[in-house]
């Protein structure tokens, strides 16, 4: 039965019959084939040998040669038979001494002047390993250019290694999958239960490296980033008490381990995370704890503190947990909510339990705050903390909020606040004390204080019924705590506001920011500035521009260096464009998106710069708009939050229809139809103005009823007359012009109007109403109208390109019903090079095809200059021109520009093929009428006059 064939493995695969077909007596070969256990090195070994078969070569194994003398003896006895051999050795590290002392006299020979009369070659496969013998190898064929490390294989080939063995992969499993072998194909299909677990042969070549390069890894093991070699041989050398290596030695160390690694050799990272579990399992505990301290004394900052709490013992470490805490709110000032969050949680593992409550709570507002859902099963576990109290309650609803349930995140706060409902808020000006968050705690036998000793361990989980019953809230029992209600109804707001229901998240916050809480701990300082956007956001929504464009721009003159800060730009940005001002929404959204990434939360990111994506594409900035929305839905699969993906989804959509890119407008297309969730009104608005957008430019104007229907009879589009989001309402109204529905049209357009005078900043990308009064009228047959509504669009909409482009394109159309071409001409050539500059393939297509039409300018030719246009559309030279109409050469050639300038065209050989114009005249022209027939002057210089 022949050998598989290696999936992926292309490139080492010609590397190795290059070898085997350049193989001479004079020319012997040595292929060194290195992997881990797992990676199919001895697959690949084996089909090379196959081949070195088919090419002729007598194969054999190492470990089937007969024993006997000395190992330079039997080397000598192999190289003298004529035959070409292959001599196959797989894991040569782990051969027997005769076996290992024969390959060294092979390569001694080598070294020394080859005196074999047989083509020779050496197939070998090894694995990390000390061993002399594969360590010369190595050097040989490095040199050689044939030694091969087999290293994990890309996303695609480990695809279809599961497909061969009948068990593909979806992308998130194939994803996982990937990382977790490091590409390993070995490691993925033990994963998925095709292979036997690869324990045992990770331990073996573990076993099998020497102490120093067993620390390297074990180094690597415990990493959480990549690491440069010496900074691993530092640390390894420190766990084992002896020198640093020099650079040579690690090196040669780093060649060793080369099959494990995954990079380029400058910055170092095992490549599989089930090496990673296996290597620290066989750690002892006490060489794990010294390598995690030596790693805290050489790394800063989160790194540092990972390492630190891995090296804590399994008590409480009261001292570490406050210095995290404490690190935790540094990063909080720093703006690094994230970080912040980090600490905490750690801060969390190694806490007593009297801390545990307040650390829990300011964890969880900090994941909130950071928009972070990644971590909420670090949270779940640590909820019975407060027993049955509110505080546990607020943590479900929150947990639910960020898992997507909002019906229950809903559900669950109305319950809460009806039952805090009967507190009296604080008089105004009145400081709720937010400070001290402690929560007294039953006596678990400590009489400090402490808990006894133990280091608190998660007590509880989500479910209701399975939580025990914790130490007491740090709230009051039924929920009649300012500060906690005060934190419910920012929740509730922001849980409205997800949910499209801005006037109920307009009164959440509006009665939150009526307690007049003032923070008393930074986790509460973050949590007032996000009240702060999220009551301007509200005042936008309730149609209040004024104040909250004043509450935006105080809190941006403030609260400088925040996360919130940046947000509040993107917001302004927005809030600016949509209220007309353009320039200056422009300007804030390229500082939030230039501001330093360490005040970039992924959510608010992704948010931010693809309303940033909408602005810019219908302001005309294409190319740049398309690269935004990329980065979006690039961050969105690396953080798993979908924030933005509906705006960018619905700039990729438009901008790949005006490309004329049909595969890839139905794939964002079919993205917003079919897979769209959100209910928030900026990607509502955005996705369905993008489909009707598409729509119109595919002339479907039923489709774009369709889709503008999914919106006009929503609870939505209050909202959108509410903020000035009224653009859409111009694709509405053009559908039903070009359905022939001129009379409900109209009446739409006079809403619109309407709409607009409460609005007149309201930004038009989608058609201005002068151009749909424009379109109305060409409908009734008034291109006078039509040309004077037109105009006046086109200079309204300088600011939107792509609309102002559509106004001239429809000008020019009117200027040729009503005669004047050369305006017409003028103001599609100024469509044109906007289409052009744009790539709206589409319209730039139309534009030219209409500019090169020659019937609409053929009413502007005198008939004379009919006559001459009949005879050069025919082929006829100037010289039978002049002769058949008993005219001058010259008086030809002046009719000729002048027909040419008229009908647009660049050559008479245009004038060959013009259809309208041969088909003006049936006969041909006659002769000149003169009252005195004279034969035509000579060509030359007239004499001058007198």
């Amino acid at each position: 039965m022949a050998a598989p064939e290696v999936t992926g493995r292309d490139a080492e695969r010609a590397r190795l019959l290059n070898a085997i077909y350049a193989t001479d007596p004079r020319n012997p070969a040595w292929c060194l084939i290195e992997g881990a256990p797992g990676s199919g090195k001895t697959t690949l070994l084996r089909e090379a040998s196959r081949r070195a078969a088919e090419a002729g070569f007598l194969v054999r194994e190492l470990t089937a040669l007969p024993g006997g003398g000395t190992p330079a003896r039997r080397a000598a006895t192999l190289l003298r038979d004529p035959r070409p051999l292959c001599l196959v050795a797989d894991d040569l590290h782990t051969m027997k001494p005769e076996q290992s002392r024969l390959v060294a006299a092979l390569l001694e020979a080598h070294r020394a002047g080859w005196p074999g009369s047989r083509a020779f070659l050496l197939l070998a496969s090894a694995g990390p390993s000390p061993d002399e013998t594969t360590m010369a190898l190595r050097t040989h064929a490095d040199a050689a250019g044939t030694r091969l490390v087999v290293t994990g294989l890309p996303l695609a080939s480990l695809a279809r290694v599961l497909r061969d063995h009948g068990r593909p992969a979806e992308d998130e499993e194939l994803e996982a999958l990937h990382e977790r072998s490091g590409g390993n194909p070995g490691l993925a299909l033990a994963e998925i239960g095709l292979r036997s677990d690869p324990e045992p042969g990770i331990v073996a070549m573990l076993d099998d490296l020497a102490e120093l390069q067993r620390a390297m890894v074990e180094t690597l093991a415990l990493a959480r980033d990549r690491k440069t070699p010496c900074a691993v041989a530092e640390m390894a050398s420190g766990l084992l008490g002896r020198p640093r290596p020099s650079t040579a030695e690690v090196e040669a160390i780093v060649e060793v381990l080369r099959p494990l690694l995954d990079g380029d050799g400058e910055d170092l990272r095992l490549a599989s995370g089930r090496w990673r579990e296996v290597i620290r399992s066989r750690m002892s505990d006490d060489r794990r704890v010294r390598l995690h301290r030596l790693m805290a004394e050489r790394t800063s900052g989160l790194t540092r503190a990972r390492h630190l709490v891995a090296a804590a013992g399994p008590g409480p470490d009261q001292a570490l947990a406050a210095d995290l805490e404490a690190q935790a709110h540094a990063a909080l000032q720093d703006g690094d909510y994230a970080g912040a969050c980090d600490h905490l949680l750690l801060a969390i593992s190694v806490s007593a339990r009297p801390d545990l409550p307040r650390r829990v709570a300011h964890a969880s507002y900090l994941m909130a705050i950071s928009e972070r859902p990644a971590v909420i099963g670090e949270l779940i576990p640590w909820i019975g903390v407060f027993g049955d109290s509110p505080m546990a309650d607020f943590m479900r609803a929150g947990i639910a909020f960020f898992q997507g349930h909002l019906g229950e995140a809903r559900r669950r706060l109305t319950v809460l606040l009806k039952r805090s409902a009967s507190t009296v808020a604080p008089a105004a000006g009145h400081a709720v004390p937010a400070a001290h968050d402690t929560v007294p705690v039953a006596d678990d036998g400590g009489t400090d204080g402490t808990d006894g000793g133990h280091r608190a361990t998660a007590p509880g989980s989500l479910n209701d019924q399975n939580t025990p019953a914790g130490p007491a809230c740090e709230h009051s029992p039924d929920g009649a705590d300012p500060l906690l209600r005060w934190r419910m109804l920012l929740l509730m707001a922001v849980v409205e506001s997800a949910d499209g229901d801005e006037p109920a998240a307009f009164r959440f916050t509006q009665e939150a920011m009526s307690l007049n809480v003032v923070p008393g701990n930074p986790v509460d300082a973050a949590l007032d500035r996000v009240l702060t956007m999220q009551w301007a956001y509200a005042l936008w929504g309730a149609g209040r521009l004024t104040e909250a464009f004043a509450v935006l721009d105080g809190f941006l003159r403030t609260d400088t260096g925040t996360a919130e800060h940046v947000d509040g730009r993107f917001l302004r940005g927005y809030a600016r464009f949509y209220a007309g001002r353009t320039a200056e929404a422009l300007a804030d959204m390229r500082r939030a998106a230039d501001a330093p990434r360490r005040f970039l939360a992924p959510a608010p990111l992704q948010r931010g710069t693809a309303e940033q994506a909408i602005v810019e594409f219908h302001t005309g900035r294409w190319g740049d708009a398309v690269l935004r929305a990329q980065s979006v839905l690039d961050m969105a699969r690396a953080s798993r939050d979908w924030r933005g993906v509906a705006s960018s989804h619905a700039v990729l959509g438009m901008a790949a229809a005006a490309h004329a890119d049909e595969s890839g407008a139905v794939e964002h297309l079919d993205w917003l139809t079919h897979h769209m969730s959100t209910a928030s009104l900026l990607p509502r608005v955005n996705a369905v103005s993008a489909l009707a957008w598409v729509a119109r430019l595919a002339s479907d104007p039923e489709h774009v009823l369709d889709v503008i229907g999914r919106l006009s009879t929503s609870a939505l589009v209050a909202l959108t007359d509410t903020v000035g989001l009224v653009a859409w309402r111009a694709l509405e109204i053009e559908a039903l012009i070009d359905l022939g529905r001129t009379a409900e049209a109209e009446r739409r357009l006079q809403e619109f109007s309407a709409r607009l005078r409460t609005h007149p900043g309201a930004p038009l990308p989608h058609g201005h109403p002068a151009a749909l009064r424009g379109a109305l009228a060409l409908a009734r047959d008034d291109p006078a109208a039509a040309r004077s509504a037109y105009e006046a669009a086109a200079g309204l909409s300088a600011e939107f390109p792509y609309a102002q482009a559509r106004a001239l394109h429809s000008l020019g159309r009117a200027d040729r019903v009503l005669g004047d071409h050369p305006g017409a001409d003028a103001a599609l050539r100024r469509a044109r090079d906007i289409f052009a500059r744009l790539g709206a393939v589409p319209e730039l297509t139309a534009v030219e095809s209409r500019l090169l039409s020659v019937s609409g300018r053929y009413a502007t030719l005198t008939p004379r200059e009919r006559d001459f246009a009949y005879l050069i559309s025919q082929g006829r030279t100037n010289r039978d021109i002049a002769a058949e109409l008993f005219v001058s050469v010259k008086t030809v050639e002046y009719h000729v520009s002048n027909i040419l300038t008229k009908l647009g065209l660049h050559s008479r050989r245009d004038l060959w093929t013009a259809a309208a114009v041969t088909a003006q005249r049936v006969t041909p022209p006659g002769p000149v009428s003169h009252p005195r027939a004279r034969p035509a002057r000579p060509a030359g210089p007239r004499s001058p006059q007198r």
